[in-house]
C-alpha cells in the first residue's frame, strides 16, 4: 500500500504532465503567429506596432525574469502548499501522541471536560467500586451498587426523594415491602407539593415527574419489582383522571389511591397470608427461615401469640448477615430460636419440619427470586423431603421469565465482602475478583407451594394470577 507522500507525488506528476501538454499547444500557436507576422512586409508593420506585439508574445509565452511560465509557478505554489499541509498534519499527530504543556483554548477545554465527565460517569456505572479489582465477565452487563455520592442529582427532585435515595443506597431501608411503603409515602409528599406548570396538564406533568423520580432512585439502587408495580398502579389511575378536575381534587384522589394500595396490597394481604400459614403450623414444629423477612416475622409472632409451641432455626449468610436482626426481634418476643450459618444447613435440616421463605418477586415461569442462598435452602430441604412454603403477596408477581440469576440481578458493594485475615485480603485484592450477588432464582420444582392472600397455590399458577389480577397491579 502507498503512503500519503507517494500518492501526493503521483498527483503532482500528473498535474505537471497536463501543464506541459498545455504549454506545448500554446507554444505551437505562438510560433504560428510569429511566422505570420514575419511574412508581412516591413513597410506594413511600423516600429511602434512591433513593440507591443513583441511584448504580447513575451507575455503569452509567460517569460519572466526567472525564465519560468505562470503555469510552472502555479505548480510550485501548489507543491509548497501541499508540503505545508503535510508538515502541519505531522506536527498535529506528534502533539497528539506526545503530551504537551500547551493549554487549549477555553472552548476546546470545555468540550474536553464534558467528554471526560461523560466517560467518567459511564465508568462509574460499569466498573466496580475499586479500580484494582478484576471484573467478572459473566456479570459484566450488571450494574454495581453505587455509593450515595455517586448518584447524580437531577433537576426538580423533591427533597423527600433525595432522602429516600440515600436511605436506599445506605441500606437503612431494606426489604421489598419496606422499600415499597417508603416510596409510596414519599410520593404522597411529592403529589401534595406538586404545582402544575402553565403549559401542561396535571396528569401529564406529574407522570413525567414520576419518571424522573424513578430514574433517580434507580441510580441509588435498582428498583424492586414491588416498587415498579406500585408506580405503575399510580400511573394507571393518574391517566384516568378527568380533564376538568381541579388540582386539589386530583391530589386528594391520588393520595387515596396510595393509601388504598398500601392497605389492601400490603397490610391486608399480609394478614391473609398470616392466617393461612398459621393453619399449617403445628405444636412442636421446628421451622427454618432464611435471612430476614418482615412478612415471616409477622407470621411467626402472630402464631406465637395464638399459643402455638414451636422453635425457629434462623439460617444466615454474608455479607449483610440479616439473620442477626431477625434473631434479635424473635427473641425479644419470647420465641425459642437457633442461629446457624448456611454452611451448617445440611446438618440442621435433619431436625427441621417446615421451611418458610420470603420472596423478592415471583416470576411468570414459577421461579422465585429471593435473597442469595434461598435456592440452596430449598435444594437441601427438597433433598431431606422437607416442605418449602414461599410467602409472597400478589403485587410482587412479575411477567418476567428467568431461568438463572445471571440475566438480571443486583450486585452489592465489594466493600461489604470482609476477609478474615489481612494477608488474605492483600492477596485477594490483586488476584481475586470480588462478587456480591444479592438475589438468586429458585426453580418451581423445589417449592412445595406459594402462600398468597388469594390462596395457597403451586408455583405453576402464577400465570393464572397474572391474568385475573388487574394489569396495573402486577407487571
Amino acid at each position: 500500500e502507498k503512503n500519503r507522500e507517494e500518492i501526493m507525488a503521483e498527483r503532482e506528476a500528473r498535474k505537471q504532465a497536463k501543464l506541459n501538454a498545455k504549454l506545448k499547444t500554446k507554444s505551437n500557436q505562438l510560433e504560428k503567429s510569429e511566422t505570420s507576422i514575419n511574412d508581412k512586409k516591413p513597410s506594413e508593420v511600423s516600429v511602434s506596432d512591433n513593440k507591443p506585439e513583441e511584448n504580447l508574445v513575451q507575455k503569452s509565452r509567460g517569460d519572466t525574469s526567472t525564465g519560468k511560465s505562470k503555469a510552472e509557478l502555479r505548480a510550485e505554489r501548489r507543491a509548497k502548499q501541499e508540503a505545508q499541509r503535510a508538515a502541519k498534519e505531522a506536527e498535529r499527530r506528534s502533539k497528539l501522541e506526545q503530551p504537551s504543556n500547551h493549554v487549549p483554548p477555553p472552548q476546546k477545554e470545555k468540550k474536553i471536560e464534558i467528554l471526560l465527565a461523560n466517560k467518567i460517569q459511564k465508568e462509574k456505572l460499569v466498573t466496580p467500586a475499586k479500580a484494582g479489582h478484576q471484573r467478572v465477565k459473566l456479570f459484566s452487563h450488571l450494574k454495581f451498587e453505587q455509593k450515595t455520592s455517586e448518584a447524580k442529582l437531577m433537576p426538580n427532585i423533591h427533597p423527600e426523594i433525595v432522602k429516600l435515595g440515600r436511605k436506599y443506597s445506605s441500606r437503612i431501608i431494606m426489604g421489598s415491602n419496606a422499600r415499597c411503603v417508603a416510596l409510596l409515602t414519599a410520593l404522597k409528599e411529592v403529589i401534595m407539593d406538586y404545582i402544575t406548570p402553565s403549559e401542561k396538564e396535571f396528569s401529564r406533568g406529574l407522570e413525567s415527574q414520576l419518571s424522573c423520580i424513578m430514574a433517580y432512585l434507580n441510580k441509588c439502587r435498582p428498583s424492586a419489582v414491588s416498587m415498579t408495580n406500585a408506580v405503575r398502579h399510580i400511573k394507571s389511575h393518574l391517566t384516568q383522571l378527568p380533564n376538568d378536575i381541579t388540582d386539589v381534587e386530583a391530589r386528594r384522589k391520588l393520595c387515596d389511591v396510595i393509601d388504598t394500595f398500601i392497605r389492601e396490597q400490603i397490610d391486608v394481604a399480609g394478614e391473609a397470608i398470616c392466617n393461612a400459614v398459621q393453619k399449617k403450623i403445628a405444636n412442636g414444629d421446628n421451622i427454618l427461615i432464611y435471612a430476614c423477612s418482615s412478612l415471616l416475622f409477622r407470621i411467626l409472632v402472630e402464631s406465637h401469640k395464638d399459643g402455638k409451641q414451636f422453635t425457629v432455626v434462623v439460617v444466615d449468610s454474608g455479607p449483610w448477615f440479616e439473620g442477626r436482626e431477625m434473631l434479635r426481634r424473635l427473641v425479644d418476643h419470647g420465641i425459642k430460636c437457633s442461629y446457624v450459618l448456611v454452611s451448617a444447613l445440611s446438618f440442621i435440616m435433619r431436625e427441621v419440619t417446615k421451611v418458610l421463605l420470603g420472596a423478592h418477586a415471583l416470576l411468570a415461569n414459577g421461579s422465585v427470586m429471593s435473597r442469595t442462598g434461598s435456592a440452596l435452602v430449598a435444594l437441601v430441604a427438597s433433598t431431606y423431603n422437607v416442605p418449602v412454603l414461599v410467602c409472597c403477596e400478589t403485587y410482587k408477581f412479575c411477567e418476567r421469565v428467568q431461568m438463572d440469576a445471571f440475566v438480571y440481578n443486583e450486585l452489592g458493594n465489594e466493600d461489604d465482602m470482609e476477609y478474615s485475615r489481612a494477608e488474605n485480603k492483600k492477596e485477594n485484592d490483586s488476584t481475586v475478583a470480588t462478587l456480591s450477588v444479592l438475589y438468586d432464582i429458585t426453580p418451581a420444582d423445589l417449592v412445595t407451594a406459594v402462600v398468597t392472600e388469594l390462596a395457597i397455590l403451586p408455583c405453576t399458577s402464577v400465570p393464572v394470577i397474572l391474568r385475573i389480577r388487574p394489569s396495573d397491579v402486577v407487571s
